[in-house]
């Protein structure tokens, strides 16, 4: 073979070693990121967003034909053109129009992320005609060997199997690629494997459990990581008796609750413990029957929510649909991290307040959900002092509250149209706020 027909099959070889391991490579990456996410939602108890998943299980389940292709052309083989074509169509597909459809108006991946998979896709495409043209001169003549394609095949049906071990066990709880995409408003769609987040009942059938009431996380955790049980577990291995118990000793704790302690465990009235006990007992033993008595633990109080440490500086904010509470450690260029409420250890009456702070605001401006309307038209100049005015009070009880949970350093902004961004100080002057508005 002479010099001039050795250099095409050497590119066309180097264009597959780079496809085929740096695929491999970018599938380490993904489960590697997966399995931070899942880290940070056992810590949290936020489930992952399902769109963000389905996405991790898109993205590795695209990397399987890429592999191939690489191997394919690595060996020369006629096969390369076709894994290569439909791999280009795979990637064009989803970038253009699944991805832009389902799943980023639920997890945007930015536009800095957006840009670098479309240049990506560009090279690959360039490559895919540079294969094309390859086959169509005839330069892709055969494996090069019998033993060498073989070795191929077996390597990429062994990537197929290594993704899909990674998906089932890294990305998703459920044997399922799909079942993030479940109706997650219909117990009767997948009611044996899913709970009421679409994903699979991770608690297992055996699990020790605590009775305790709490503001949010419902009555019952388990002993061994003191998390919420879910739901999902909570229809499969209790009766319905059991479950209205549990939820009665919910609404007596609201009831005498504190709905001002940031550790959301006090009571306004410690001889209420009494009325919380006789509620509980009745949970207490019927659970005892259906579980047996050596599994269950009734505890009157709840745990005290420790202080989380998410931000040291962070600003409220009522123009997004999700959050009021956003972390600027981040760098100037990138945007704000979102902070829910309910996890970053303030108490159950601020929590609210935010909320209905940001509704107001939202259902004044329904086409505005960015903030970029600076002259709202639904609101007099009185009505937007008065929110401006609201939204100040409520970062300074946040700054008080995160005082009083050991994170007096965390500084707390608050906006302002004249100014922009301004502190809240504890000692600020503010007036009583009214109990929060009764749940529709």
């Amino acid at each position: 073979m002479n010099v001039d027909a050795q250099i095409p099959e050497f590119i066309l070889r180097l264009i597959g070693a780079f496809y085929c391991f740096g695929s491999i490579i970018g599938a380490g990456m993904i489960t590697h990121y997966s399995f931070l996410d899942h880290a940070l939602e056992a810590i949290s108890s936020k489930p992952i967003p399902w769109a963000e998943r389905f996405r991790e299980r898109l993205m590795l389940a695209g990397l399987v034909p890429v592999v191939a292709g690489g191997l394919a052309l690595m060996f020369l083989s006629p096969f390369a053109p076709w894994l290569f074509a439909f791999s280009a169509i795979w990637q064009a597909l989803y970038l253009g129009w699944f991805a832009p459809r389902y799943l980023d108006p639920h997890d945007d991946p930015g536009e800095e992320v957006r840009t670098r998979t479309w240049r990506a896709f560009w090279g690959y495409l360039v490559a895919t005609a540079f294969v094309l043209a390859a086959a169509f001169m005839g330069i892709l003549r055969g494996p090069g060997s019998s033993l060498a394609f073989g070795a191929g095949a077996v390597a990429t049906v062994a990537f197929a199997g290594w993704t899909y071990w990674s998906m089932r066990n890294k990305l998703t709880n459920t044997g399922s690629a799909f079942a993030g995409l479940s109706n997650s408003n219909d117990p009767s769609e997948g009611w044996d494997n899913l709970s009421e987040n679409g994903f699979k009942i991770r608690d297992p059938e055996d699990i020790s459990v605590i009775i305790r009431p709490s503001w949010n996380d419902g009555s019952l955790f388990r002993a061994d990581t003191d998390d919420a049980v879910s739901w999902g577990w909570q229809e499969k291995y209790l009766s319905e008796p059991a479950r209205d118990l549990l939820a009665n000793i919910g609404c007596v704790f609201c009831n005498v609750a504190d709905p001002y302690d940031p550790r959301r465990c006090a009571l306004m009235n410690p001889d209420d413990v009494k009325t919380i006990e006789a509620e509980g007992n009745q949970a207490f033993d019927l659970i005892c029957q259906e579980l047996g008595a050596e599994r269950v633990t009734f505890q009157p109080l709840p745990a005290p929510v420790g202080p989380v440490m998410l931000a040291g500086r962070i600003k409220i904010e009522p123009f997004q649909l999700d959050a009021v509470i956003w972390s600027l450690d981040e760098p100037i260029n990138e945007h704000p991290r979102k902070i829910f409420e309910d996890e970053f250890g303030i108490s159950w009456s601020l929590t609210r307040h935010l909320k209905e702070w940001a509704e107001d605001w939202r259902l004044a401006h329904p086409d505005d959900e960015d903030g970029t309307d600076p002259v709202p038209e639904t609101w007099t100049e009185g009505e937007q002092d008065a929110h401006e005015e609201r939204g100040r009070v409520l970062a300074v009880r946040l700054k008080r509250e995160l005082a009083a949970t050991d994170r007096a350093h965390v500084m707390v902004y608050y906006m302002t149209r004249n100014v922009g961004l301004l502190e809240a100080h504890a000692d600020m002057e503010i007036p009583p706020l009214p109990a929060p508005r009764p749940n529709k």
